[in-house]
């Protein structure tokens, strides 16, 4: 009797660590079976992102895995894809303002240089249109300062040299007093603007005292035509040299 109580104590040591086991190993499935469900959605759920391939996408990805290992490309492709929705954005509007409100959204963006490579584009395609509309000497060389290389300084420089092979001035009125002259310039750079471009008021010479009204240098014909619109515009003028 006594040896098969003592073989009974023996026994069930053994049965209770069997079902320690048991439970212990079912615990570790019930874990690795959690883990690898879990690294099986936020696999899926990331080769969901990269087959939409938008902002949208990674930023739910993101949502429901901020920590994942994924989680840094996928806020590096977010800023990819704004930068380059930002930049087709641009493209499409073509115009300055387009271009600098891309900068000012995408300070360090992939196309920065081209934007502001379109930016200095345009400013010099409006500087240039002003300088040729205008074709007086201070506004070609006004050009060439800033823009001194290209294709359209090689013109400008070659209308400063027509200008100043040709120099010629529309004559437009004479005074004794410089107030009267000033008033009277003020007068036709409003009215006649588009035509002459520019109107000063020219200091007398030695020989001459007389505070004359006239227009900047230009060449002998867009004198001549200037004049003979404003005489039909019953204007006094005369196109002088020099």
């Amino acid at each position: 009797m006594l040896r098969l109580l003592d073989r009974r104590a023996h026994v069930l040591p053994s049965n209770l660590y069997e079902e320690n086991a048991v439970e212990t190993l079912r615990a570790l499935f019930l874990l690795t079976a959690g883990v690898l469900i879990a690294c099986s959605s936020q696999e899926a759920d990331w080769a969901k992102a990269n087959g939409q391939g938008t902002v949208t996408a990674y930023h739910e990805f993101l949502k429901h895995h901020p920590d994942s290992a994924h989680a840094e490309l996928a806020r590096s492709r977010i800023v990819s894809l704004e930068d380059a929705q930002a930049w087709t954005a641009a493209q499409g509007a073509n115009t300055p303002e387009a271009f600098e409100q891309y900068l000012q959204k995408e300070t360090n963006g992939v196309h920065s240089v081209d934007a502001r490579d379109r930016i200095n584009a345009f400013e010099r395609d409006a500087a240039w249109k002003l300088a040729e509309a205008v074709a007086t000497q201070p506004v070609l060389q006004d050009y060439l300062v800033r823009y001194p290389q290209g294709s359209e300084a090689e013109q400008a420089h070659l209308q400063l040299e027509k200008l100043n092979a040709e120099e010629y001035r529309v004559q437009l009125a004479a005074f004794r007093g410089k107030s009267e002259a000033e008033r009277v310039r003020a007068r036709l750079l409003t009215r006649y603007a588009k035509l002459l471009h520019q109107v000063v008021v020219v200091s007398p010479s030695p020989e001459d005292k007389l505070i004359r009204v006239s227009s900047t240098p230009m060449s002998l014909e867009d004198a001549q035509s200037a004049c003979a619109t404003l005489k039909k515009a019953r204007q006094h003028c005369e196109v002088i040299k020099g």
